[in-house]
């Protein structure tokens, strides 16, 4: 066979690659030519797939130490993705090419995410035994965070294609995640009725606009069954009913806005509104009414009889709470007995190797872990039954060595913040979900700087939602004195930093008794953790003796 053929076919490759960066992409361009022209042609001579991947991974290595060139990581993953591709033994370098370039190439980042959703396919397709289910559960990641992203986009009908195959995955895998799949296609599901019939109200009161019924329906359809007061203030206009037009406009606002004696009110209101709320809706409803009223009791510190009406409320509240977190865990299926590839009790020796998923949650005694709040074991999960603040328990585990860890967890009430504390190195810090009432997410500190603050890891795009199960799974990674830390939200990239372990720091309000452990917690708000999994990356990890 002709070389000229091949070599024109490498030449147009490396144009059609180049990316619309206008200043970089000729000198990344020129960059990649005059590093690996010749040997994009050599492994294109030999007909051979496996030197493809040899050299993609080559690739992908420089294109890890050149995060701060977009232009040129994204010149270099896509060769990489398209000489990976072509065998098995490629996906996974592949993938690794297209995390970068959705990490640190902006300007690419969608077409990035749908190819990495389709190399997961190809590689789950490719897949055999233990590795088809560790691709398995990948590739659920993948389709769960891209439903939540087409959710997030408004379109409804690819979001619930996509849940219907993350369905078939978690089947084919044995994943204990498919009542987590089916629950949130369930609730796509009940968004898209809604949807349809807040449409049909919408085209009665067109054509008969003094509906009052309709009109106060619409307005109930939005603040209790879909839980968005703001939306059910735009359409106020027209309603009789008194405690809409007094409760609407205020519950539209930030909590933190809410004067004291209204934060009783609204507490109480929508106390209301839970007690004949839909099932599903019940929980936001009650979520509502707590966060109301924790703020109240906050403010009036007066031991009167206001106080006494505003406990008593919320002792209900949280009764209420109790009973539907108790009634949803009763409900989920039991996870299915581990298989030693996916996730296995610790050893007997106590003593974690690197490359296995052990289940550290059944470690957890929640009267000797905790270190502040009332926490409680239910079924397989440990529940905030009893909220303070800055509430935390142990994960009575030692990792030494970098290592990942992956917890699944439900917030049940408030709009306070998820908390993942983690030892690195002979330093600890926390990892925030939904800090400062949902505003920031990140690290706290770096260089004693706090998300809110705007250190490198904050992240203002995360909203948790009451109700709805979560997977994060954080990788500690341990170099000398320099770690890095990298967090996925459901399978989506979170944040991701790299530094001295020294530019770290744990505010004082989250200090563990046990500095080497990792722990799980919460503030203004309760958690339900259903799992927490670690796996050693080096090293080893080591479970404290039972008089820990």
């Amino acid at each position: 066979m002709s070389m000229r053929p091949i070599a024109a076919a490498a030449a147009v490759l490396l144009l059609t690659a180049a990316p619309a960066f206008a200043d970089d992409a000729d000198e990344a361009r020129e960059t990649f030519n005059s590093l690996f022209a010749k040997d994009l042609e050599a492994v294109q001579e030999t007909g051979s797939k496996t030197d493809d991947v040899t050299l993609a991974r080559r690739l992908v290595e420089t294109a890890e130490r050149s995060t701060g060139e977009p232009a040129f990581v994204a010149l270099l993953c896509e060769h990489a993705r398209r000489l990976a591709t072509g065998h098995p033994s490629g996906y996974a370098t592949a993938i690794r090419a297209m995390e970068l370039v959705a990490e640190h190439v902006p300007a690419k980042v969608d077409e990035a995410r749908e190819r990495l959703l389709d190399l997961r396919r190809k590689q789950f397709e490719a897949g055999e035994g233990e590795a088809r289910r560790a691709a398995g559960d990948a590739l659920l990641d993948a389709l769960l965070a891209r439903a939540r992203a087409q959710e997030d986009a408004g379109d409804a009908t690819a979001a619930a294609a996509l849940y219907r195959e993350a369905r078939t995955v978690a089947k084919a895998v044995g994943s204990d995640r498919l009542p987590q799949v089916e629950g949130s296609a369930e609730a796509l599901a009940r968004r898209i009725r809604l949807a349809r019939r807040i449409e049909d109200v919408k085209a009665i009161l067109q054509k008969h606009p003094d509906n009052v019924g309709a009109r106060e329906g619409l307005v109930r359809l939005y603040l209790v069954n879909l839980n968005e007061p703001a939306k059910a203030e735009e359409v106020l206009e027209g309603v009789k009913d008194a405690d809409l037009k007094k409760y609407v406009p205020a519950a539209a606002r930030p909590v933190d806005q809410a004067p004291e004696l209204a934060c009783l009110q609204l507490g109480e209101w929508y106390r209301e509104l839970a007690e004949t709320a839909p099932d599903y809706a019940k929980a936001n409803m009650y979520a509502r009414a707590k966060t109301y009223l924790d703020r109240f009791l906050r403010l009036h510190e007066t031991k009167d009889l206001k106080h006494t009406r505003g406990q008593v409320a919320l002792e209900k509240v949280t009764e209420a709470i109790e009973e539907l977190d108790a009634a949803a865990t009763a409900k989920a299926q039991p996870a299915k007995p581990a298989k030693p590839s996916e996730t296995v009790a610790v050893p007997e020796s106590g003593v974690i190797k690197p490359g296995i998923w052990v289940n550290v949650l059944p470690l957890v005694d929640p009267e000797k872990d905790a270190v502040k709040g009332t926490w409680k074991r239910e079924g397989h999960a440990v529940v905030l039954k009893k909220a303070e603040r800055y509430d935390r328990f142990v994960l009575p585990v030692i990792p030494k060595g970098s290592y990942r860890l992956h917890v699944e967890f439900v917030r049940v009430s408030g709009d306070g913040t998820v908390t993942v504390i983690l030892p690195v190195g002979s330093t600890q810090v926390a990892l925030l979900l939904s800090h400062m009432h949902g505003k920031v997410s990140g690290l706290e500190f770096i260089r004693g700087l706090s998300p809110q603050k705007g250190n490198e890891t904050a992240v203002h795009t995360v909203q948790i939602q009451n109700g709805r199960p979560y997977a994060l799974d954080v990788a500690v990674d341990l170099t000398d004195r320099t770690a890095s830390i990298a967090a996925k939200l459901d399978g989506e990239v979170l944040l991701s930093w790299r530094g001295p372990t020294a530019d770290l720091s744990l505010w004082p309000y989250w200090n563990l008794p046990a500095k080497e452990c990792p722990a799980l917690g919460a503030c203004d708000g309760t958690v339900a953790y259903r799992a927490a999994r670690l796996k050693m990356l080096s090293g080893e990890a080591r479970v404290p003796p039972p008089d820990r």
